[in-house]
């Protein structure tokens, strides 16, 4: 890693920073200014208008790319500042799951993982690095498997233990879940809130649902047409939502038709007090939602059967 002057580091006489701060932004082709910090240990989600841009903000802090004009400072260490690279990606200590897994077929998951520990270590405590995180994210079972007999979610926890065995100071996780199944996507979800809790490091992760935001993020920052417009936890952010497009974020929604006080969508029918008519969009929060296993009496108005296709409960007791 690339020495820093000392004039770069921040907090002065307290001593060095720690965490990540970032000041992310280029001009062309569309202007972004991204402005976020992370500390360790604290998982902060970018949840954006355009999911391809907030993933790019994380390749910035990587280092990929084109060199942005603004500062990124992990712990003190200035990695970039106004638009001078100070430190190329190849020596930033950093983990990063894309959205596509990109392993190499050929090889199984064990040794996929254990390839980006450094090459002066001995094959079998590389092996035996890459086990701790194979059997930590449930792919014990598959470990000897050839890559390219894995299914979509195996193969992004793979990514998942590639990114972590090597340590990194700095955690980047761009879309993990997108393209995976309802079950499959439940499951990794809490795989990787586990795996994370295990990380000291800052993690930055981008998203493209706000409820999986929540899921696994201590915090959002909601990125709308290349700007930060607002940022805390689900909560406070549809509380007080700052932009039309907050207020709608956290929220369930529906678009239909109203017609004498049912609204009615493809698949459902709500009852609604609402004098509107005509098409509509209906929104209410998850935490309006409440399950029963059997149907409810007294006031509920509004009632679905449904079939419970995973629960998670990191934020929260699960009812027995």
């Amino acid at each position: 890693m690339t020495d820093t002057p000392s004039d770069d580091r921040a907090g002065g006489a307290g001593g060095v920073r720690e965490g990540l701060e970032a000041e992310v932004r280029w001009a062309s082709p569309d202007p972004v200014e991204v402005a976020l910090t992370a500390r360790p240990g604290e998982v902060v989600a970018l949840l954006g208008t355009d999911a391809d841009l907030c993933g790019r903000v994380l390749q910035a802090l990587a280092g990929m790319g084109p060199t942005h004009l603004g500062t990124v400072v992990l712990d003190g260490q200035a990695w970039d500042g106004g638009g001078r690279r100070r430190v190329p990606a190849a020596a930033r200590s950093v983990g990063m799951v894309w959205p596509d897994p990109l392993l190499l077929p050929h090889l199984d998951v064990r040794t996929n993982v254990a390839l980006v520990l450094d090459g002066g270590e001995a094959a079998q405590a590389a092996q035996e690095r890459a086990e701790v995180w194979v059997t930590a994210l449930g792919l014990a079972e598959v470990a000897g498997q050839r890559a390219r007999g894995l299914t979509r979610g195996q193969a992004q926890r793979t990514s998942l233990a590639r990114a972590l065995v090597g340590e990194p100071r700095l955690l980047l996780l761009d879309r993990p879940l997108t393209g995976l199944a309802a079950p499959a996507r439940a499951e990794l979800r809490r795989l990787l809130v586990q795996g994370l809790r295990r990380f000291a490091g800052p993690v930055v992760v981008a998203v493209d649902d706000p409820v999986e935001a929540h899921a696994v993020a201590d915090r959002l920052v909601l990125v709308e047409d290349g700007v930060v417009t607002q940022e805390g936890d689900l909560r406070s952010i549809t509380r007080r939502p700052a932009t039309p497009w907050a207020a709608e974020a956290g929220m369930n929604t529906f678009r239909g038709q109203v017609t004498d006080g049912r609204f009615a969508t493809e698949d459902h029918t709500l009852h609604v007090t609402s004098a509107v008519r005509g098409p509509a969009i209906a929104a209410f929060a998850p935490a309006a939602v409440s399950l029963h296993r059997a149907r409810p009496t007294g006031s509920p108005r509004n009632v679905w059967h449904a079939g419970v296709v995973a629960v998670d409960g990191q934020h929260g007791r699960v009812p027995d």
